[in-house]
């Protein structure tokens, strides 16, 4: 029997953990456009929706 997808992604969950540090913010609009297929003006959306380090953080998960 095929079991449905998941409701939600844990990675764009509303509380995201913030990191002990982030990289600078161009880097961070850099690395999420290349890590979630963003343009720049989505990246830098998804930057002030999160804090710096919680960016950083949905990038590590992604990553680690």
């Amino acid at each position: 029997m095929p079991v449905d997808p998941p409701l939600s992604d844990d990675l764009w969950e509303e509380d995201v953990p913030e990191a002990p540090t982030a990289r600078p913010e161009t880097d961070l609009v850099a690395d999420a456009m290349a890590t979630f297929s963003l343009s720049k003006s989505e990246a830098e959306a998804m930057l002030e929706r999160y804090t710096p380090r919680q960016l950083e953080t949905l990038l590590l998960r992604h990553w680690g």
